[in-house]
């Protein structure tokens, strides 16, 4: 919210302005500045409802009352006592309030937090009588930590005959004492003339830019600016980021420079830094209010360059991590900076593939020269393996000298009993530029296809916002893209109704869209198949069409086997009181918003029978499991395992709403459950007796090494694997995880920072950081001293964790401590934004109680699943794929269950097992 202003018009009564008998000697003077006062401020107010924009003033009106006992005359009811100017009936900008005494705001207990929740910082003061209670009101708004500006010469009082001063010395003297307390003090006609002139500029970029957010406090510290101010949502949709320049006391004339100071140096702050995701077309827009109205215009043209991606930090590998032998498969390989992006240009450089195995050594090995132009990346494609078992994957890619610029490593395996030719990988909810996204729809199809190698990409049009041209025109370029047997794309929209009418869901078009057009923007008969229409280039009126959610339900419920809907927790989160079983197949359970296992479980607790997804909801040109930046999305995007026969458009929307997936966070895990039989597989319904024995077969691969497997149904946890304790080997290193989020819905980042600390009979060796640690440059776990480790970190659901590797004996005890905060949406960044509920946090034990399985744990008040865990563990390799039957009875009926893997490195895995 943008700050506001209260105009405060105070005891402008009848008896002290209007009364021949009684008014104060300049009462005509009052009464005139007063008439002019108010005819500005309502103007402003007036064009502010007229379109419906938050008006940036509120007008508050005071009215002085007494009591017939202490021999008072301004009696509430009688006619001296009578307002001179009445706040207007059905306008909720005027508000008006009485008291008692001098100081409104002492009268008035609830007024300064209410102003606050309003928006309000600023005071704008006038009224009667200056010494009295004009001064006593500005000086208790300057207490409750306004900004306060009297008018002069829009305050008066009566000459004071004892002390021999004339009113308008009196009024002097009560300027000089409130300049001294910090108010200031402007004559009425020039701030009345400032409030018409008062043009403002705003500086304008979009609101998914990671760019480090502003801050006008504290000139020593980064991203400082002076002079202007910074409001996230300061503008409209996508260009909401908002620097905004306020011209006051004066005018510009032509030739006038402004010169704006982004992360300005000159105070000793390192500066500002920029968006850390590459893109294209970087824009800065700007926009002036030229007659202080608030109605604002482009200037054009906009302010734009280039994002490149920085040299090459590391290569990533990706595969289909477990296939049938002789099945095709191709090696995908690109390079990253330290930022996550892929990286472009490298002159005369190669990628070495070598597929080994440990029985029958290099079964592959292939080279490919980079083109100097565009990705440095990679695709060895063609590849097959006939021989079961576990290869590891090697990939090197050489600089022109022939020297090693960067490698990595990667796991695949072969298995003959997979239920599949190869797993798929999708990823269902990828936004572009004709929305709020970045770069354009072929950029991310294309990112998708060669990059992240997916197999299903799944384009999310925000239904609102989305224009018919565009719309059209992407919908004609997924036709061209698609590629039977190779790359799948579905169109579909997020429809963005709030919590309260059902909450975020994407609408996934299944069908081919050449013989089965989407409904969208309009249904077969002609209906709006969206919520609304509302657009920086839209229509001026909001229309309301498929609202609330029932009505999108209605509208594809026809066709429901040529459609799916996936629930999910986006920027509004999904309300699972409404539920189609006929449309909503799978439920969005992580993404680049954060983890939400809480959402799985609230289905389960109902009843619903919806398998997993994990997708990206990309808005920054990285899916399949991009990292997410550094501002409002605090973790990998994620992807949906994909248990298909075929890579056809059919197979595919028959496996998602057949149930058969497993979600990730991100990387290349996989997670296939079935009957022993093979009658069944993960996301099936199956006809069990009571007290049968289920007979499940579980395979697991991932990377990291796998630490714990556990199985829930709606009573609970069913059953679980903990590897570290499954090890006889000694606990050695001492690991610290937190995690959780600090809301369910949006903004719901929670920001660490805190200290580990081991008594002094144990030195701290080394820190190794695990999760949102490894993917954030500026989240970090370092040590401090001999004793400590301190980290700063953000969690949105996810959880970081550090193994920290000790020298001497172990620790007698260990303490955990330090503070949690949240994303700092208003106010100021350099203060922070406290998590009210709890904002510290404190663990401490011994090295005995967390040596036990998952140690000792603290949970942290409010919030969704905030916690603190301490655990002893050995050093010992975890196993990066598992395979195993269970067997268990079958003891009560109509329930689901399913299982959650974890890796070592905290990435996760989900997936729906049966419902019986």
């Amino acid at each position: 919210m943008s700050s506001r202003t209260a105009l405060f018009v105070i005891d402008i009564q009848n008896e002290l302005a209007i009364s021949p008998e009684t008014r104060i000697p300049h009462s005509e003077r009052i009464l005139t500045a007063s008439t002019e006062i108010l005819k500005t401020a309502r103007s402003i107010i007036d064009a502010h409802r007229e379109t419906s924009r938050l008006s940036p003033s509120v007008i508050v009106f005071v009215q002085h009352e007494e009591g017939p006992a202490n021999g008072g005359t301004l009696i509430k009811g009688t006619e001296p006592w009578e307002l001179c100017f009445q706040p207007r009936a059905g306008v909720e900008e005027e508000i008006y309030v009485s008291k008692t005494t001098g100081d409104t705001f002492k009268s008035n207990r609830e007024l300064a937090p209410k102003l606050r929740a309003a928006g309000v910082t600023d005071i704008v003061a006038f009224g009667l009588q200056s010494e009295m209670c004009v001064e006593a009101t500005c000086t208790g708004a300057l207490a409750a930590g306004f900004r306060v500006t009297l008018l002069a010469g829009a305050h008066s009082t009566y000459d004071n005959d004892k002390e021999g001063k004339m009113a308008v010395e009196l009024e002097r003297e009560v300027e000089r004492r409130l300049s001294t307390r910090g108010a200031k003090v402007v004559g009425w006609e020039k701030a009345v003339k400032g409030w018409v002139e008062r043009q403002r500029i705003k500086g304008t970029f979009k609101f998914y830019s990671d760019w480090a957010l502003f801050q006008t406090s504290d000139p020593t510290q980064d991203n400082y600016s002076l002079g202007i101010r910074f409001d996230q949502k300061g503008h409209e949709r996508p260009f909401q980021k908002a620097v905004i320049v306020d011209i006051q006391d004066g005018y510009l004339n032509p030739g006038d420079r402004i010169v704006i100071r982004l992360g300005d140096r000159r105070y000793g702050g390192g500066g500002t830094r920029a968006q850390t995701f590459v893109e294209k077309d970087f824009r800065w827009r700007f926009y002036i209010d030229p007659v202080g109205t608030s109605r604002f215009a482009p200037i054009q043209p906009d302010l734009s360059w280039k994002i490149v991606a920085g040299p090459i930090h590391r290569v990533q590998i990706v595969s289909p991590r477990v296939l049938r032998p002789s099945v095709p498969f191709a090696v995908h390989a690109h390079t990253e900076d330290i930022w996550g992006n892929a990286t472009s240009n490298l002159q005369d450089g190669s990628f070495e593939l070598k597929v080994s195995n440990q029985d029958l050594g290099i079964v592959i090995e292939r080279q490919i020269s980079v083109s100097n132009q565009g990705w440095t990346n990679a695709i060895f494609s063609g590849l097959t393996l006939d021989a079961k078992g576990d290869y590891t994957i090697e990939v090197t890619v050489k600089a022109r000298n022939e020297t090693t610029t960067a490698s990595s490593i990667s796991h695949l395996t072969v298995s003959p009993d997979l239920p599949v030719p190869k797993a798929l990988f999708g990823d269902l909810h990828v936004h572009s530029d004709d929305t709020v996204g970045t770069e354009s729809s072929i950029y991310n199809f294309s990112y998708g296809r060669e990059i992240a190698a997916l197999d299903v990409l799944g384009y999310t049009a925000h239904e609102f916002q989305i224009t018919k041209e565009h719309w059209d025109a992407t919908i004609e370029l997924i036709q061209s893209l698609n590629k039977p047997g190779e790359f799948v794309i579905f169109p579909g929209t997020e429809w963005c109704g709030n919590s309260a009418a059902g909450g975020d869901h994407n609408v996934v078009f299944l069908a081919d869209p050449a013989t089965h057009p989407p409904e969208f923007p309009f249904d077969r008969h002609g209906n709006v198949a969206r919520s609304f229409e509302w657009s920086e280039h839209g229509p001026k009126d909001l229309v309301p069409g498929a609202w609330p959610l029932d009505e999108v339900y209605c509208t594809y419920a026809q066709e429901a086997d040529t459609h799916l809907l996936i629930p999910h927790v986006g920027g509004r989160c999904c309300n699972l009181a409404w539920h189609h079983p006929q449309l909503e197949h799978v439920v969005e359970i992580g993404s680049a918003w954060g983890r939400f296992e809480w959402l799985l479980r609230d289905a389960v607790r109902r009843g619903w029978k919806l398998g997993v997804s994990a997708n990206s909801d990309e808005h920054r040109g990285r899916c399949g499991g991009g990292v997410p930046g550094t501002a409002v999305f605090g973790t990998r995007g994620g992807l949906t395992g994909i248990i298909a026969p075929r890579l056809e458009r059919q197979d595919v929307a028959d496996t998602l709403r057949a149930r058969h997936t497993f979600a990730t966070t991100g990387q290349r895990l996989v997670g296939l459950v079935q009957t022993a039989d093979g009658s069944a597989l993960q996301g099936d319904e199956i006809q069990v007796l009571k007290q049968e024995t289920l007979e499940l077969d579980y395979h697991f691969l991932g990377e990291k090494g796998f630490s714990s497997i556990e199985a829930f149904d709606t009573s609970g946890l069913l059953w679980r694997r903990h590897f570290w304790s499954e090890s006889d080997a000694p606990a050695t290193i001492l690991r610290v995880t937190w995690g959780g989020a600090r809301l369910y819905d949006r903004y719901r980042e929670a920001v660490w920072n805190g200290t580990i600390t081991v008594s002094e009979e144990s030195t701290v060796q080394d820190v190794l950081p695990f999760g949102g640690l490894e993917d954030n440059v500026e989240d970090y776990a370092r040590t401090r001293g001999k004793h400590s480790v301190e980290f700063s970190s953000k969690t949105s659901g996810d959880l970081d964790s550090v193994h920290v590797n000790l020298q001497g004996d172990t620790p007698r005890t260990i303490r955990v401590a330090g503070s949690l905060g949240g994303y700092v949406k208003v106010g100021d960044v350099v203060a922070g934004n406290p998590h009210k509920a709890q904002p510290t946090f404190q663990l401490e034990a011994s090295w005995e109680e967390i040596q036990c399985p998952d140690g000792k744990l603290i949970e942290i008040l409010g919030g969704a699943e905030l916690f603190v865990r301490v655990e002893a563990i050995p050093r010992v390799e975890l196993p990066q794929r598992i395979q195993f039957e269970h067997h268990s009875v079958v003891k009560t009926l109509d329930r689901a269950r399913s299982t959650l893997l974890g890796e070592s490195g905290v990435e996760k895995r989900w997936s729906p097992v049966l419902f019986l």
